[in-house]
């Protein structure tokens, strides 16, 4: 991204984790970028009306300043590129998908008009109970600022990332994919857990209505 920033293409304009993959070296890349160059004899831009007619997932990325503009939102910024960024940072943190919190109780229509219409707080996807990195937090809030100009570029945000996680840097790519196994595991033992105590609740408040019920009928006439 810092590449993409300095070149004439300015800005990737619709960054998510769609558009990241991952080569067979662990390596992510940066893909569909540009395209708007390519489209740029094309009348047609996108409107707040488009965003709220297809209350697509991909606009849930968009910074609230992108998302206010009139025309041609697909082309972007290079800040709007550094939020989408740090919403991406939530959804790794999570691993779930974007205010995958706030959509089990809002619509993805409902979100975007709080992200545009904001009245005290800015509207930002939420980390739950989720325990993460303190550097990861501060960096992630940055990177969402209101302001854009407050926002780190991406030169700031990689010198944070390997200051803070370098000693991955100097993986081989087996040892790479020993460590990402060993910490998948130990999140599905976590899962799992929080599976079966769920499971466990439920079996006892079934138990506990059964008991209840069958109190009642017994004083009930015959």
């Amino acid at each position: 991204m810092t590449y993409l920033h300095g070149s004439p293409i300015i800005s990737h304009g619709r960054l998510s984790t769609a558009n990241v993959v991952v080569d067979n070296h662990w390596v992510c890349k940066v893909t569909d970028y540009g395209l708007p160059m390519f489209r740029s004899g094309d009348n047609r831009t996108l409107t707040r009306k488009d965003i709220e007619s297809e209350m697509s997932v991909k606009f849930l990325y968009m910074a609230p300043e992108i998302l206010q503009m009139t025309d041609a939102l697909a082309i972007g910024t290079r800040e709007g590129d550094v939020y989408s960024f740090g919403i991406m940072m939530n959804e790794i943190a999570l691993i779930a998908g974007p205010f995958s919190i706030e959509l089990a109780e809002s619509t993805v229509d409902d979100i975007i008009s709080q992200i545009i219409d904001k009245e005290d707080e800015p509207f930002r996807p939420s980390l739950g109970n989720c325990q993460i990195a303190k550097f990861w937090v501060e960096l992630m809030q940055q990177c969402w600022d209101e302001t854009p100009h407050n926002r780190p570029t991406f030169s700031t945000i990689c010198n944070t990332l390997t200051d803070n996680c370098g000693h991955w840097q100097n993986e081989t790519a087996d040892e790479k994919s020993l460590r990402m196994l060993e910490e998948h595991s130990v999140y599905l033992e976590t899962a799992m857990k929080e599976k079966m105590n769920e499971k466990t609740k439920l079996m006892q408040e079934n138990e506990r209505l059964t008991r209840k019920t069958a109190k009642v009928f017994k004083h009930l006439p015959r």
